[in-house]
This record gives C-alpha cells, sequence and structure tokens, in this order.
C-alpha cells in the first residue's frame, strides 16, 4: 500500500493523474478485507474510465477477490450490453477477464468459449502471464471449467502444459516470487497433489504472499482450500492479513491520502 502511494505520487508529478490509480488502490484495499475504502477508489476510479472494458477490468477483480457473484454477474451484464455483439471479438487479456468472470458464475460454456475463441497465451507479454488474474491465472480458470463440464483429457492436458510453462520460471529461470509460487499451488491443486500445493504456498508466503481473500472466494481453489493442512496454513495468512490491516488503518488516520489524491489531481485541472 505505501509503496503503491509513493508510485503515485512520483507518477502525478511527472505526468498527472491516471484512472487506473484509484483502481489499483480498490484493488489494494480490497486485498486487506478494507470494502469501505475500495469501494470508494473504485467509485473514483469509474468516474473517470469511460471505456467499458476499463471499466470492467477493475470491477471484475474486485468483485472476485470479494467473492461477490452477484455483483460480478452485473458487472458481465454491463459489459455484454455495452459491448452487444462486440463481445465475441474480445481478445487478449479482455477475453481472459469476460471469461473467467462467467467461469467464476458458473456460465461455464460462455467462458469456456470466450477463451478458446479469444486468448491465446503466446499472445500475451510476460508481466500479465504471471499476474494471478492474468494469462497463467485465467488459464488456470479454464483448466478448472474443464473439469466442470467432464471435459477432463483437457483439463488435464491443459494443466500440464501450464505446469510445463511455470517451470520456465522456476527451474530454469530460478524466480522466486509471490506472483509464481501462487499460480504454481493453483496448479498443483487442480491437479489433486495438495502436498505439492501445500509446500509451494508456504514459499509464496516467505515471497510476501497475502492473497488470502483471493483464493477463500476463487472456485478453482475451492478443493485446495479444504485440505487441513492448507487451512492451518491460511489460518495463519489471516492473522498476518489483520495485523496488515491495522497498520494502514492506522497509517490513514494519521493522514488523509484521499485528499492528498484530490489536491494533486486539481493542479493538473482534472
Amino acid at each position: 500500500m505505501h509503496w503503491n502511494k509513493e508510485h503515485i505520487r512520483v507518477y502525478v508529478e511527472a505526468r498527472g493523474p491516471d484512472f487506473s490509480h484509484a483502481g489499483y488502490l480498490a484493488w489494494d484495499y480490497e486485498r486487506l478485507g478494507l470494502i469501505e475504502d475500495s469501494d470508494y477508489w473504485m467509485a473514483d476510479a469509474m468516474a473517470h474510465t469511460p471505456q467499458p472494458e476499463q471499466r470492467f477490468f477493475f470491477k471484475e477483480w474486485q468483485f472476485r477477490m470479494r467473492g461477490d457473484l452477484a455483483g460480478l454477474r452485473a458487472e458481465t451484464d454491463k459489459l455484454r450490453a455495452a459491448l452487444g455483439t462486440d463481445i465475441d471479438r474480445l481478445q487478449g487479456q479482455d477475453a481472459s477477464k469476460y471469461a473467467a468472470a462467467n467461469i467464476y458464475i458458473k456460465n461455464f460454456d460462455v467462458g469456456i468459449d470466450a477463451f478458446e475463441t479469444g486468448f491465446d497465451l503466446d499472445s500475451i507479454s510476460e508481466l500479465y502471464e504471471l499476474f494471478p488474474a492474468g494469462g497463467l491465472g485465467s488459464l488456470h480458470l479454464l483448466a478448472y471449467a474443464y473439469q466442470q463440464v467432464g471435459r477432463d483429457d483437457e483439463a488435464d492436458a491443459l494443466l500440464i502444459r501450464l505446469h510445463d510453462r511455470l517451470n520456465v520460471f522456476v527451474v530454469e529461470r530460478n524466480m522466486d516470487n509471490r506472483q509464481l509460487h501462487h499460480l504454481r499451488a493453483q496448479n498443483f491443486g487442480l491437479s489433486g497433489d495438495f502436498d505439492a500445493a501445500a509446500d509451494t504456498l508456504e514459499a509464496a508466503i516467505e515471497a510476501g504472499w497475502m492473497q488470502y481473500f483471493l483464493v477463500m472466494n476463487d472456485p478453482s481453489w475451492a478443493k485446495t482450500i479444504a485440505n487441513p493442512r492448507i487451512a492451518r496454513i491460511l489460518d495463519d495468512v489471516k492473522v498476518e492479513l489483520e495485523r496488515q490491516r491495522a497498520i494502514v488503518e492506522q497509517a490513514d488516520a494519521e493522514h488523509d491520502f484521499r485528499a492528498e489524491y484530490e489536491a494533486m489531481r486539481s493542479n493538473f485541472g482534472d
């Protein structure tokens, strides 16, 4: 949170305000379970975000972290109404977000079709590939959707492909970061190897992982988090998350960043 606010200060001073600042802050607060703050910053982002795909990008992830399926369904309907027949032309990141939302709300056929027609893992950047909501994370949801509709062979083949892709990072490049471990734990869990998922989740936590609410509300993690060892690990994460939340709440009580951001924005006539 502190780093994100410092980044915003530097960015605004150099280039001026950008709607994405408020959206990313909303995600930060959502990750901590600070719902009122998350809603404040998301409302700010939406007020300065004209494109329906951009609005969906931020709202969809917020509702996925929150486990708000009604909100997610409403945002999916809004996007479909705004784009009309163009909804079938979504590509890349936009297609994966739309597909993931449909899988969350159990529109499996729609989600699978959106992935299969609009998303190509080979065409995305590595940065987006490693983001939990990005390429590899979204494709794990596709594997989960295949499992739900009885396409187990396709699910297994995709999970193997994703596992091999993750090994490029962890083995060949010796990367150690929380996003990578998150994705590997998700892969192991969907493959039924819960011991490996637990080991990898512990590595993610050591690297700073705190996506407690995301995995608790992600249907593709449901069987994984039911494992007793993983449940105990997540209980410890929840305790640490509460500690971090208290620190952020105290910092916000001592300094009004909302007012600071409004002042920065007014200096640019926004």
